[in-house]
């Protein structure tokens, strides 16, 4: 990938931080938690930017953002739908002991982003790494030392050449 392409990736990362600071400067709270979301999910996709001959190709990462994505904004919804400051504890409607905010922040926040992203690394993650796979990085970082002018590992030697 050019540099060209990765700047365009990484101006889409600073835009978002720039906003998340504008957010914070004018205090902004409902904004700055939806900016949070987006500059988090936007520092997840750059993964993408490391593949070989594509410009940000997330198909690998799709699903976890997408859901951890949906997840989230679900989330922050939920909490500002339901949470008002002039409102005491005792006005809170409660599940399972807790305030429905602090309920919705734990479960969609928390609890679900972590299970998103263990299922994503135990079952489509796992099945595309095989064997074929880890071969061909082998063979790639072998090829890679033996036509350095300083490889890793010393080059093999014929037998006799004592």
């Amino acid at each position: 990938m050019s540099q060209t392409e990765n700047n365009k990736i990484m101006v889409v990362v600073a835009l978002l931080a720039t906003a998340f600071l504008v957010a914070s400067v004018f205090q902004s709270t409902v904004a700055l938690s939806y900016i949070a979301v987006l500059f988090i999910l936007s520092v997840l996709s750059v993964a993408g930017i490391e593949s070989n001959d594509r410009e940000f190709d997330i198909s690998p990462y799709g699903g976890v953002i997408v859901s951890l994505g949906i997840i989230l904004l679900l989330g922050m919804t939920g909490i500002w739908l339901t949470w008002d400051p002039g409102v005491s504890a005792a006005e809170y409607t409660y599940i399972i002991g807790l305030p429905t905010p602090t309920a919705i922040y734990l479960f969609f926040i928390w609890f679900l982003p972590f299970f998103v992203t263990i299922y994503y690394a135990l079952s489509p993650f796992n099945e595309t790494v095989n064997d074929d796979i880890i071969d061909s990085i082998l063979d790639d970082a072998q090829e890679a030392q033996t036509t350095s002018e300083f490889p890793m590992a010393a080059a093999e030697q014929p037998a006799g050449d004592d």
